[in-house]
Formats: structure tokens, C-alpha cells, sequence
């Protein structure tokens, strides 16, 4: 997998997941529960904590942001 995405296929998720987030976040329609369930993350918590690291602001910040 490093050879075709040039990273490790956990770190090639994460990325997806990080893209799609924000994207949905953008749609002011969907809740941060709702967004980390789309996402396939089940758990709030560390859907916030996972948006955090990847973009150094909390979920909804980055909804009243964008």
C-alpha cells in the first residue's frame, strides 16, 4: 500500500475520513454526532479528538468557520 498511496493504508483512512469530515462539516445540516457517524466513527469523543490532531480545531469550530 505505501507503494501505490505512499503511506501506510491506516494513515490513507485517516486522510479519507479527515476529507470527508470536513466536507460534511460544511453542510451546517448535519451535527457533529452525525457527522462522525457517517465517517464511521461511533464514538463522539474520539471524533473530536481525531479532528482535532488532523486540523488543530475542534469539529464545530471548523463548522462555524467554514
Amino acid at each position: 500500500s505505501k507503494n501505490n498511496f505512499g503511506c501506510r493504508i491506516t494513515e490513507y483512512i485517516r486522510y479519507l475520513r479527515n476529507e470527508q469530515a470536513k466536507d460534511l462539516l460544511k453542510n451546517k445540516d448535519f451535527s457533529v454526532s452525525e457527522v462522525a457517524e457517517m465517517i464511521g466513527i461511533k464514538d463522539v469523543n474520539y471524533f473530536i479528538r481525531f479532528f482535532k490532531k488532523e486540523n488543530g480545531c475542534t469539529p464545530k469550530t471548523y463548522q462555524k468557520l467554514h
